[in-house]
């Protein structure tokens, strides 16, 4: 009897440790339940928004580097696809799928036996083509117009390189030029991390549709040369990107008030 006693004491003890773990848990399920509640009002309400759109733009690059001391800035462009998730504080978290296309241009002077300018000058244009993942934080201002600045970095994948070239002819103590050709370049460093900075405006023109221009400034902390390309020395992408757009406001329409960039 005294056996079974203790066990039955045994037994109840561990009842009760039962029902108190299955209280303290669901303590902790309604104080979970409770804050992801808390949380979920708390994004609904701020007004947060979410965007996508297009830009597109043309560009002015060049290169920082030591290899060598003439290289002028090159046209080039950019355009593809844009995201960006809007706080009811008007901070913005942005990213961008973009193809570029950078380079600078290196100039060709001709010149006699006693090397004074002919007058005859050329070019080589060295093009490097990148698929870009722009990562920004920002700020905007206003509504109907609105203005928005942002910092941030930009991992890019080079697709492509290429060096248009002129071509000539020696005839005696003459040169004749034939034309331009296009050499493909293999050996540069495929990946680039730069810095952004940017600035800009904003029409909304309907509660979900907005058009934008961009100012950015772009500088590349990696280098495009390696053993293969340039070794020992540095060449660094920069340039200058004017560009316009348009963004579609995704979110509903009693959030889009709130939201920067919106009626």
């Amino acid at each position: 009897m005294e056996v079974n006693k203790q066990l039955l004491r045994l037994w109840m003890l561990e009842v009760k440790a039962t029902i108190e773990i299955g209280k303290s848990m669901l303590s902790i399920m309604n104080g979970t339940a409770s804050l992801l509640f808390f949380l979920c009002f708390t994004l609904t309400a701020t007004g947060q928004s979410h965007f996508i759109g297009a830009k597109g733009g043309y560009s002015w690059t060049n290169i920082a580097t030591d290899a060598f001391a003439i290289h002028k800035t090159q046209p080039g462009f950019s355009f593809g696809l844009t995201y960006d998730f809007v706080t009811g504080k008007k901070f913005s978290f942005g990213s961008e799928l973009l193809y570029e296309k950078r380079g600078y241009t290196n100039e060709l002077i001709i010149t006699d036996d006693q090397g004074n300018p002919t007058g005859q000058n050329y070019s080589f244009s060295t093009h490097y083509n990148y698929f870009t993942v722009p990562l920004k934080f920002g700020y905007s201002v206003g509504n109907k117009f609105f203005g928005f600045a942002s910092i941030g970095v930009c991992p890019a994948v080079l697709l492509s390189a290429t060096m248009t070239v002129p071509v000539f002819t020696i005839n005696g103590p003459f040169l004749s030029y034939e034309g331009d050709s296009t050499l493909t370049l293999s050996d540069p460093s495929k990946f680039d991390f730069s810095a952004l900075a940017e600035m800009g405006c904003g029409y909304t023109i309907t509660n979900s549709f907005a058009v934008t221009a961009t100012f950015r400034y772009q500088y590349s902390f990696t280098s495009l040369t390696n053993e293969n390309y340039f070794n020992d020395y540095y060449i660094n992408n920069y340039g200058m990107t004017l560009s316009v757009g348009f963004k579609y406001n995704l979110s509903n329409k009693s959030q889009l008030k709130s939201s920067p960039g919106t009626e």
